[in-house]
This record gives structure tokens, sequence and C-alpha cells, in this order.
């Protein structure tokens, strides 16, 4: 009697494992997989960022570079 009691148990353990804890841990690696493709997705919008960073970072000084040059031709313009 108390064997069969012993062999439920375990049984109801293995079907317990193989109908909740199987599908999560396969759930499990799925999500994991995303989250790792979202870090990815992250890492390259960082790097678009501060792409584009530097990039305005650089127009900004070719606009003042400009301002200074057509300041200067409005001035020599001006003194002729």
């Amino acid at each position: 009697m108390i064997y069969m009691l012993a062999a439920a148990l375990v049984l109801g353990i293995i079907l317990s494992y193989f109908l909740f804890a199987f599908p999560m841990r396969k759930q499990l690696r799925e999500q994991q997989s995303d989250l790792m493709e979202s870090h990815r997705l992250l890492q390259a919008a960082k790097e678009d960022k501060d792409a584009m960073a530097q990039k305005v970072a650089d127009l900004e000084y070719k606009l003042g570079e400009s301002q200074k040059d057509l300041a200067f031709e409005r001035g020599q313009k001006g003194s002729d």
C-alpha cells in the first residue's frame, strides 16, 4: 500500500513537471531569446544615436564656420 502511494506521488511529480514546468522552461527560453534580441536592437539604436549626435555636432560646427565666413564677406563688401 505504501509503495503504491509513493509511486503515485512520484508519478504525480513527474506529471506535474511535464504539465507545468516543461512548457514554462520552453517559454522562458523564448523570452530570453527575445530579451537578447531587444538588447541587440537597443545597442544598435544607441550606436545610431551617437553617430547622429556626432553628425549634428559636425554640422553645427560647419554652420558656425559658414556664418563667420558670411559675416566676413559682408564686412569686406561693406568696406569696399
